[in-house]
């Protein structure tokens, strides 16, 4: 019994792992200039961003080529059927990061948008990334 309790209180003291966003479909649009990319989010959302794919490979996941290089992206908003939330969403292209926005805990006139609170589940979050690449 102590073992179970033991291992209960390991499982809650971890960390959740940061959201993976895997941009698994893209279309080339206007030849291969302008790509549009869908990206699923896996994972719990970390205070100031999560990645796009891999950091080292952003030209394969939102130009689809490694040998091009995203010069101006757009993002939709992203929303989730798992958890049964949508966000705002502002697009990093320096860092490849996804930042994601919501209301604050006094949603209303006026009041303004805040980052959403890392460690927050982001399963199943889908967004479209438009994307010019050279």
């Amino acid at each position: 019994m102590a073992r179970l309790a033991l291992a209960l209180l390991v499982l809650a003291a971890a960390p959740a792992l940061a959201a993976t966003w895997t941009c698994d479909e893209r279309t080339e649009v206007l030849g291969k200039t302008l790509v549009l990319a869908r990206c699923v989010a896996h994972g719990t959302y970390t205070a100031g961003g999560d990645a796009v794919g891999s950091a080292t490979a952003a030209g394969v996941d939102l130009c689809n080529s490694a040998n091009r290089i995203p010069t101006a992206s757009v993002a939709t908003a992203a929303a989730s059927a798992t958890t049964g939330q949508g966000y705002l969403v502002t697009y990093d292209r320096a860092t490849h990061t996804v930042v994601l926005l919501t209301a604050g805990d006094t949603p209303g006139k006026g009041n303004a948008l805040v980052e959403l609170l890392g460690g927050t589940s982001i399963e199943g979050a889908t967004l479209m990334i438009l994307t010019t690449c050279k």
